[in-house]
């Protein structure tokens, strides 16, 4: 009888033990796991992207040296990696061809810009003039533009608002499922309802969607780090 209350006796003081320990457990977890989210959204919060400074001189195909601040528009600029010889960049160029006129109309601007050590002038002005003649082209042969923007893939793009902000970057729309594979007709419009959220004020509901397409062949673009 007697050790049999010794039992019990002992059982209720390992339950108490274990409901202290985890009380204890949970006010310690209620105090500092706010603060730890608070922490993690600190480290892992991306520095704002900007459009390069206006007075970066680029190169256009067949006109020479320019301000880059001579091409962006008064709203938004969208600025879109491109390439002669990539298939995917010309699936993509009547699409950009038309949105650059309307763009433009709007007091906008598209600037295309070739990133690529083995693309010449030449051939980038053969391109302008026969298939994308909208909107100017920089020949980034350098890939100071590709480099400091974080270009890996071609066509991507990057819209910029009116204050030099990066809203959106990434695919056009959804028509490229990945290399050498891709649909009828696009689901999704990426790019058009980035422009949509720009042109109403509206924050950009998918700020980045990977865009797929030729690599960029310039060993500094992956020196920057990708928001």
């Amino acid at each position: 009888m007697e050790d049999a209350k010794i039992g019990r006796d002992r059982r209720c003081r390992r339950r108490a033990a274990t409901c202290a320990i985890g009380l204890t457990l949970r006010t310690m977890l209620a105090r500092v796991f706010p603060a730890l989210l608070l922490l993690m959204g600190a480290c892992s919060k991306v520095p704002e992207m900007r459009i390069p400074p206006p007075d970066r001189p680029v190169r256009l195909a067949g006109e020479g040296v320019h301000d880059l601040g001579a091409l962006l528009g008064a709203k938004a600029t969208l600025l879109v990696s491109l390439d002669p010889e990539c298939p995917v960049t010309r699936l993509y160029a009547p699409v950009l061809d038309s949105l650059a006129r309307v763009l433009a109309d709007e007091g906008m601007a598209m600037v295309g810009f070739h990133p690529s050590p083995f693309t010449s002038d030449e051939a980038v002005a053969a391109f302008r003039q026969q298939v994308l003649p909208a909107l100017p082209h920089v020949v980034d042969t350098d890939c100071d533009l590709a480099s400091a923007l974080g270009c890996r893939v071609m066509p991507e793009v990057f819209l910029f608002d009116a204050q030099g902000r990066l809203r959106y970057r990434g695919a056009i729309d959804d028509r490229v499922a990945r290399a050498g594979r891709k649909k009828p007709f696009p689901t999704r419009h990426h790019l058009a309802e980035a422009l949509d959220a720009v042109r109403g004020g509206r924050p950009v509901a998918e700020a980045h969607v990977p865009a797929k397409g030729c690599v960029v062949e310039c060993d500094r673009t992956w020196e920057v780090a990708v928001p």
